[in-house]
């Protein structure tokens, strides 16, 4: 072979080389796959997934675990949407840019997917929502027009704060996501640093789509940055204002490619543990998602299997024995012993009450709480008996371990009940992992109780599981699902 044929030849095959890459990455472009998103219900995993390749059908693996059931939806744009438009009406943001915002919004309204709901809103270190849950497209423009900018102060971040507080309670299953107008993050002296944002949006993610506006404060791009930086944290877009030729295409992006599809993994039992797992899902075209998600708090305890019932064997009738003479005779003297005995105590008893006299009414001693009674004696009064005051209010307190502001407290008479259900007198209405009555707290005696009410997932008493009833006392840490609460009783 000549020494042009080789140099033709490799000169194809480094061609050939360049052209089987750029398909590859060309490929592995056109099908990516990121989580935007995760919601924990009872038994699955709720994965919001951007996903641009044709291809929806999905498997899914658990840590090593594979073949997980996966069903896929939402790839006709029917997926419900939450959508927060949270707009800084500060005059910090420029004039033209404020025209520009008006705008930008009014187009994502109208621009909404079919199945899309807006909280439209202002905010200075507040949130201030203008219409919530709304689909009506006059009412959102009417109040876009609306909104005029005002001299205030505007703090991100303890606005983005109450927006996850809010979310955390929703009970819908809804892909939600925020769409924020401002001039870029600042941190509030007395808020939420940057810092705990980012923190809280690792444990509660939702995209954050930033829209930026320039202003003349020397430190306009410093503020855009860190707001950019929670966009691209939340795997969301961002854009500057300024810099747009079509506003429209916002819309248009907001309401194509960035609508996820909601996958849906059904978490086998025994993993249903609350802890964390990492799941990959891989779309039949390839693509492949993964994240770290919270399992599903279940009772994965299976109760143990009984042993079959042991036959009874059928009675067999012993022989008559005779009893002894002298077996006789210590019955009976057994016998008179107990009668006498009895007829003596019952005698001593009524001699007991013939001198007890009408007990006159206590006085209480408002320094020791216990309580004078006359016995009855003598004329004067004579002895006086002192009884601990059993008529105490006693109450019971619960904290929440992991938000102090989450505080319970009940009289503690007979009993007191704790669920998430609104007929119990302690109502844990904010976490799905307790059940509807959970658990009592009672008082036997001198000794303060918790006993179990069949919970799904158990009770808990500084870290031991109640199999009936445990004590408790001021000090307990009382777990129910996953809420552990402090203790006192006062």
């Amino acid at each position: 072979m000549s020494g042009h044929n080789i140099k033709r030849n490799s000169i194809r095959i480094v061609t050939a080389a360049f052209l089987l890459a750029a398909v590859t990455i060309a490929a592995y472009a056109a099908s990516s796959a990121v989580v935007l998103e995760q919601q924990v219900t009872q038994d699955s995993v709720l994965l919001y997934v951007k996903h641009s390749g044709e291809d929806q059908t999905a498997q899914a693996r658990i840590g090593t675990q594979s073949g997980v059931s996966v069903s896929v939806t939402g790839e006709d744009g029917s997926l419900p949407v939450v959508t927060w438009l949270l707009m800084d009406n500060s005059l910090s943001i420029n004039d033209a840019d404020r025209v520009t915002a008006k705008q930008l919004l009014t187009d994502l309204v109208a621009g909404r997917a079919s199945n899309e709901r807006f909280n439209l809103c202002t905010f200075s270190d507040k949130l201030n929502i203008l219409l919530e849950e709304s689909q009506d497209y006059a009412d959102l423009k009417g109040k876009i027009d609306q909104i005029e900018n005002v001299n205030q102060e505007t703090y991100l971040t303890d606005v983005l704060a109450e927006v996850l507080d809010q979310e955390k309670a929703r009970e819908d299953s809804a892909f939600v996501r925020i769409v924020v107008i401002s001039d870029g993050v600042d941190n509030n002296p007395g808020g939420l640093t940057r810092e705990e944002l980012t923190q809280r949006l690792k444990e509660q993610p939702i995209p954050i789509y930033a829209l930026g506006s320039k202003n003349n404060k020397a430190d306009s791009d410093q503020r855009l940055k860190a707001m950019y930086a929670l966009s691209r944290q939340t795997n969301a877009l961002s854009w500057t204002i300024g810099e747009l030729s079509d506003t429209l295409s916002v819309s248009q992006t907001m309401g194509g490619s960035e609508l996820p599809v909601c996958v849906e993994v059904t978490v086998p039992e025994p993993l249903r543990d609350g802890t964390v797992k990492g799941i990959q899902i891989t779309f039949g075209d390839g693509a492949v998602a993964e994240i770290q998600a919270i399992m599903p708090f279940g009772d994965v305890t299976q109760p143990p299997e009984e042993d079959p019932p042991v036959p009874t064997p059928p009675p067999v009738e012993e022989p008559e024995a005779e009893m002894p003479i002298l077996t006789i005779v210590l019955a009976a003297v057994l016998a008179a012993v107990v009668v006498g005995g009895g007829i003596f105590f019952l005698m001593s008893r009524k001699k007991d009450q013939e001198r007890i006299e009408t007990v006159r009414d206590p006085i209480p001693d408002a320094g020791s709480g216990e309580t004078e009674v006359d016995s009855g004696d003598s004329p004067g009064g004579g002895d006086t008996a002192i009884l601990i005051g059993n008529d105490r209010r006693l109450t019971l307190c619960l904290t929440d371990r992991a938000d102090a502001n989450r505080h319970f407290e009940a009289p503690l008479r007979e009993r007191v009940s704790i669920g998430r259900g609104p007929g119990n007198q302690i109502v844990l209405n904010y976490d799905k992992s307790v059940s509807g009555t959970h658990c009592e707290v009672f008082i036997s005696g001198s000794i303060f109780k918790v006993r179990d009410l069949g919970s799904r997932n158990g009770t808990y008493v500084d870290g031991m599981q109640v199999g009936d009833m445990a004590e408790i006392s001021s000090g307990s840490v009382l777990k129910l699902g996953r809420i552990e609460l402090v203790v006192e009783i006062r």
